[in-house]
Protein backbone atom coordinates (compact mmCIF):
# COMPACT_ATOMS: atom_id res chain seq x y z
CA UNK A 1 0.00 0.00 0.00
CA UNK A 2 1.45 3.41 -1.23
CA UNK A 3 1.84 6.64 1.18
CA UNK A 4 -1.26 8.15 -0.97
CA UNK A 5 -3.91 4.54 0.38
CA UNK A 6 -2.84 4.99 3.95
CA UNK A 7 -2.15 8.43 3.74
CA UNK A 8 -6.12 8.99 3.01
CA UNK A 9 -7.68 6.03 4.59
CA UNK A 10 -6.83 7.27 8.09
CA UNK A 11 -9.45 6.31 9.78
CA UNK A 12 -8.88 9.54 12.14
CA UNK A 13 -9.29 11.86 9.51
CA UNK A 14 -12.30 10.48 7.68
CA UNK A 15 -14.23 10.16 10.80
CA UNK A 16 -13.28 13.78 11.72
CA UNK A 17 -10.88 13.38 15.43
CA UNK A 18 -8.19 15.19 13.59
CA UNK A 19 -10.33 18.18 13.24
CA UNK A 20 -11.81 18.25 9.85
CA UNK A 21 -11.29 15.64 7.30
CA UNK A 22 -9.57 15.64 3.51
CA UNK A 23 -11.86 16.54 1.08
CA UNK A 24 -12.66 13.58 -1.52
CA UNK A 25 -11.39 15.67 -4.29
CA UNK A 26 -8.10 16.39 -2.49
CA UNK A 27 -7.32 12.76 -1.92
CA UNK A 28 -8.08 12.09 -5.58
CA UNK A 29 -5.99 14.92 -6.49
CA UNK A 30 -3.05 13.10 -4.07
CA UNK A 31 -2.99 10.02 -5.85
CA UNK A 32 -2.47 11.73 -9.03
CA UNK A 33 0.33 13.45 -8.05
CA UNK A 34 4.19 12.17 -9.11
CA UNK A 35 6.19 10.06 -6.75
CA UNK A 36 8.30 13.54 -6.01
CA UNK A 37 5.39 15.93 -5.64
CA UNK A 38 4.49 13.17 -3.19
CA UNK A 39 7.89 13.20 -1.47
CA UNK A 40 7.35 16.89 -0.56
CA UNK A 41 4.51 16.75 0.87
CA UNK A 42 5.96 14.05 3.32
CA UNK A 43 8.63 16.09 3.62
CA UNK A 44 6.71 18.98 5.29
CA UNK A 45 4.25 17.08 6.85
CA UNK A 46 7.66 15.67 8.99
CA UNK A 47 8.15 18.82 9.57
CA UNK A 48 4.99 20.43 10.50
CA UNK A 49 4.98 17.36 12.92
CA UNK A 50 8.16 17.99 14.35
CA UNK A 51 6.97 21.49 14.86
CA UNK A 52 4.41 21.31 16.93
CA UNK A 53 5.68 18.22 18.88
CA UNK A 54 6.98 20.69 21.44
CA UNK A 55 4.87 20.20 24.24
CA UNK A 56 4.27 16.59 24.12
CA UNK A 57 8.15 16.60 24.71
CA UNK A 58 8.13 18.66 27.41
CA UNK A 59 5.67 16.90 28.81
CA UNK A 60 7.37 13.61 28.22
CA UNK A 61 10.51 15.70 30.20
CA UNK A 62 7.71 16.10 33.16
CA UNK A 63 6.92 13.06 33.27
CA UNK A 64 10.68 10.71 32.79
CA UNK A 65 11.67 9.47 36.54
CA UNK A 66 15.15 11.10 37.65
CA UNK A 67 17.15 8.78 40.29
CA UNK A 68 15.46 9.58 43.93
CA UNK A 69 18.19 10.14 46.26
CA UNK A 70 20.07 12.73 43.55
CA UNK A 71 23.81 10.57 43.29
CA UNK A 72 25.57 10.50 40.79
CA UNK A 73 25.71 7.10 38.73
CA UNK A 74 28.84 5.32 37.74
CA UNK A 75 29.16 2.73 35.00
CA UNK A 76 32.55 0.95 34.48
CA UNK A 77 33.60 -2.15 32.04
CA UNK A 78 36.68 -3.55 33.05
CA UNK A 79 37.11 -1.77 36.19
CA UNK A 80 37.38 1.43 34.24
CA UNK A 81 35.19 4.15 34.78
CA UNK A 82 33.14 4.03 31.23
CA UNK A 83 30.29 6.80 31.91
CA UNK A 84 28.73 9.32 34.83
CA UNK A 85 25.33 9.89 35.04
CA UNK A 86 23.99 12.93 36.69
CA UNK A 87 20.44 12.83 38.56
CA UNK A 88 18.35 14.39 35.05
CA UNK A 89 20.25 12.91 32.65
CA UNK A 90 17.63 11.17 31.05
CA UNK A 91 15.39 13.95 30.96
CA UNK A 92 17.86 15.84 29.06
CA UNK A 93 18.75 13.27 26.82
CA UNK A 94 14.66 13.21 25.27
CA UNK A 95 14.54 14.28 22.08
CA UNK A 96 12.40 14.65 18.57
CA UNK A 97 13.30 12.70 15.61
CA UNK A 98 11.98 12.56 12.38
CA UNK A 99 11.46 8.95 10.52
CA UNK A 100 13.22 7.88 7.58
CA UNK A 101 10.65 6.37 6.12
CA UNK A 102 10.01 7.00 2.21
CA UNK A 103 6.19 5.76 2.51
CA UNK A 104 5.24 7.32 5.90
CA UNK A 105 5.85 10.72 7.49
CA UNK A 106 6.47 9.98 11.29
CA UNK A 107 8.16 11.14 14.07
CA UNK A 108 9.46 9.55 17.41
CA UNK A 109 10.39 11.28 20.43
CA UNK A 110 12.87 9.43 23.06
CA UNK A 111 15.98 9.87 24.47
CA UNK A 112 18.89 9.95 22.56
CA UNK A 113 21.40 6.94 22.43
CA UNK A 114 24.49 6.30 21.90
CA UNK A 115 28.75 6.13 22.91
CA UNK A 116 29.67 9.59 23.36
CA UNK A 117 26.99 11.90 24.53
CA UNK A 118 26.95 14.24 27.14
CA UNK A 119 23.09 12.47 28.46
CA UNK A 120 22.82 9.01 27.32
CA UNK A 121 19.60 7.50 27.95
CA UNK A 122 20.38 4.10 26.68
CA UNK A 123 18.79 2.74 30.13
CA UNK A 124 14.90 4.16 29.32
CA UNK A 125 14.42 0.69 28.29
CA UNK A 126 15.16 -0.53 31.87
CA UNK A 127 13.21 2.11 33.56
CA UNK A 128 9.83 1.30 31.15
CA UNK A 129 9.88 -2.47 31.36
CA UNK A 130 11.95 -3.21 34.61
CA UNK A 131 14.42 -5.27 35.64
CA UNK A 132 15.00 -7.87 38.37
CA UNK A 133 18.89 -8.63 39.04
CA UNK A 134 21.02 -9.50 41.40
CA UNK A 135 22.11 -5.80 41.79
CA UNK A 136 18.11 -4.90 42.94
CA UNK A 137 15.23 -4.56 40.42
CA UNK A 138 13.63 -1.59 38.95
CA UNK A 139 9.93 -1.52 38.96
CA UNK A 140 8.17 -0.70 35.22
CA UNK A 141 7.49 2.85 34.82
CA UNK A 142 5.60 3.30 31.67
CA UNK A 143 6.62 6.85 31.42
CA UNK A 144 6.05 7.56 27.44
CA UNK A 145 2.89 5.37 27.85
CA UNK A 146 0.97 7.74 30.77
CA UNK A 147 2.62 11.10 28.15
CA UNK A 148 0.59 9.75 25.47
CA UNK A 149 -2.39 9.16 27.24
CA UNK A 150 -2.06 12.82 29.24
CA UNK A 151 -1.53 14.16 25.37
CA UNK A 152 -3.94 12.30 23.36
CA UNK A 153 -6.50 15.46 22.42
CA UNK A 154 -3.55 17.37 22.22
CA UNK A 155 -2.02 15.22 18.99
CA UNK A 156 -5.58 14.07 18.18
CA UNK A 157 -6.75 18.05 17.68
CA UNK A 158 -3.90 20.08 17.20
CA UNK A 159 -1.28 17.88 15.43
CA UNK A 160 -4.05 16.15 13.44
CA UNK A 161 -5.01 19.09 12.07
CA UNK A 162 -2.58 20.84 11.13
CA UNK A 163 -1.51 17.79 9.38
CA UNK A 164 -4.83 17.88 7.25
CA UNK A 165 -4.62 21.48 6.46
CA UNK A 166 -0.80 20.83 5.35
CA UNK A 167 -1.92 18.09 3.34
CA UNK A 168 -4.39 20.38 1.77
CA UNK A 169 -2.01 23.56 1.05
CA UNK A 170 1.07 21.41 -0.58
CA UNK A 171 -0.74 18.97 -2.54
CA UNK A 172 -2.54 22.37 -4.35
CA UNK A 173 0.66 23.68 -4.15
CA UNK A 174 2.27 20.74 -5.88
CA UNK A 175 -0.89 20.58 -8.71
CA UNK A 176 -0.09 24.49 -9.70
CA UNK A 177 3.33 23.41 -10.23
Amino acid sequence: MSLADRLLSQSNWNRGRAGQGLSAEIKKEFRKLNYGAQQAVRLELTGVMAKHAGPILNKLRENTPIIVDGTTQIRRERGKIRDVYEPGNLRKSMNIFKGRSNTFPTIYLGPEVGYGLDDDGYYAYFLIVGTNGKYGSIKPNNFPKRTEMQMRSYIENVIGRKIVETTEKSIQKELKK
